[in-house]
């Protein structure tokens, strides 16, 4: 085998990165599906048109539904060829299919044109009667073709494990993949290395594995880029409150505005925790709650501030018995005296 350098220990970071990152997982499927490269081969393999007479498009529908991934072809020609509906679907059952139905009808309707619906089947078909109404294509019997999608598609396709590709991926050396093969077996297969990947040597499954390693590269990268704008804007909110928060002290009548700021710590300390991905396993705490107004004295007001601005300052490891034992030292909590206790306040003071 003659890999690159850059792909001799690429490991696809499913377990590392938010979302699910193995081939036929959701997230990376869609991330490879809108590249050109996926396009390319899947227009061509089925409507036989030259590379980049289609593009990627909105696929949100206007009840809310989403396609997983959406071709349109370009302005020039959209007059007379379809838009492509590409689904990566675990189970293709009859509620799977009824809501493909709904989107290509979505299609038709934005479109004015039945669309040709392509479907990656990365689990099974139930039950088999629904399999039995999937036919071998002339052309390319390893793709699966709907016997009828009359008035709602121009033309249903199916790839999955259960036919002929499974042949193919267990005989390496035997098959010279088509594009349109290579990029079904890299989703099907889920090898997130392309040492172990059935035809490591195929040219279009190298290409793949080497888009990959760009594409999730870019996404860690804008994954970064956001938490730390989380990180700067959490923080600057806090400092920002805690000071609106200082200008209220020992203001008469200001117990309900400040009560109002604590929640805001309290949700700004949430959304961090949240966002930034930070392990909860050794809080004692309970996470942090939707809260609800609820007036407060003004020492509850400074104790809940306290502890919430702890959990805001402590955001990896948080320890109520630790917290209790700082809120002390600042003179904060005094008739609070156990780690149970502190949890039983600070959820009864910023209630769900």
């Amino acid at each position: 085998m003659n890999f690159g350098n850059e792909l001799l220990t690429f490991r696809l970071p499913w377990d590392e990165l938010p979302g699910d990152e193995l081939p036929g997982g959701d997230r990376l499927s869609k991330i490879i599906l809108k590249s050109q490269s996926a396009i390319n081969i899947i227009s061509q393999a089925i409507l036989d048109v030259p590379a980049d007479t289609y593009t990627i498009t909105d696929g949100e529908w206007p009840t809310g539904l989403r396609s997983d991934v959406v071709y349109e072809p370009h302005a020039v020609v959209q007059e007379v060829l379809p838009p492509i509906i590409v689904e990566v679907q675990s189970i293709v059952d009859e509620k799977f299919m009824t809501r493909l139905v709904k989107y290509c009808q979505f299609a038709y309707d934005r479109y004015g044109m039945l669309p040709i619906a392509f479907i990656i089947c990365v689990g099974k078909v139930l039950p088999a009667a629904l399999l039995s109404k999937f036919t071998p294509h002339g052309q390319m019997p390893w793709l699966s073709v709907l016997g009828s999608s009359d008035f709602w598609a121009k033309g249903c396709y199916m790839v999955t494990n259960q036919g002929p590709l499974q042949d193919i991926r267990h005989s390496p050396g035997r098959h010279e993949l088509s594009p349109l093969q290579a990029l079904s077996l890299f989703l099907l297969e889920r090898s997130p290395t392309l040492h172990t990947h059935s035809h490591s040597e195929d040219p279009t499954v190298i290409k793949l594995y080497t888009e990959s390693r760009n594409l999730t590269d870019t996404q860690e990268q804008h994954h970064e880029q956001f938490k730390e704008v989380i990180d700067v804007v959490s923080y600057n909110n806090t400092k920002i409150i805690e000071k609106a928060d200082a200008a209220l002290n020992n203001v008469p009548g200001s117990e309900v505005a400040r009560h109002l700021l604590a929640k805001a710590i309290a949700f700004n300390a949430a959304v961090k925790r949240k966002y930034l991905g930070v392990d909860d396993s050794d809080d004692d705490l309970e996470p942090l709650p939707a809260v609800s107004f609820q007036p407060l004295f003004s020492s509850d007001h400074d104790d809940i501030r306290f502890v919430a601005t702890y959990r805001e300052m402590n955001p990896e490891r948080i320890n109520s018995k630790r917290c209790l034992d700082e809120a002390h030292r600042a003179g904060r909590c005094k008739t609070i005296t156990t780690s149970a206790g502190l949890r039983t306040f600070y959820n009864r003071k910023v209630k769900k």
